[in-house]
């Protein structure tokens, strides 16, 4: 099992999509530049705006998988991600 599967899966999507397993990977790359980033360049931006930003970047990623596959619906999810 990929690592990213369990990501998805507790978004309820199916990893097997290949938009979503893009989305996913996406996301786990913005992550960890971002993160990265953040540590290596001291206190550019706020933890806070940080931890905003890390929690955008999946939205982001699902509106993208969703040009890749408009049939994959992920309204849902992005209402939970967006209602957080």
């Amino acid at each position: 099992m990929q690592r990213s599967a369990p990501f998805a899966a507790s978004l309820g999507l199916d990893f097997d999509s290949p938009a979503v397993r893009l989305a996913v990977r996406l996301y786990a790359t913005a992550a960890d530049q971002l993160t990265r980033d953040y540590l290596t360049e001291g206190d550019a931006l706020d933890p806070d705006v940080i931890v905003e930003m890390l929690a955008a970047v999946p939205a982001g990623a699902l509106r993208a998988a969703q040009v890749a596959d408009p049939e994959l619906r992920v309204e849902s999810v992005l209402e939970e991600l967006e209602s957080r």
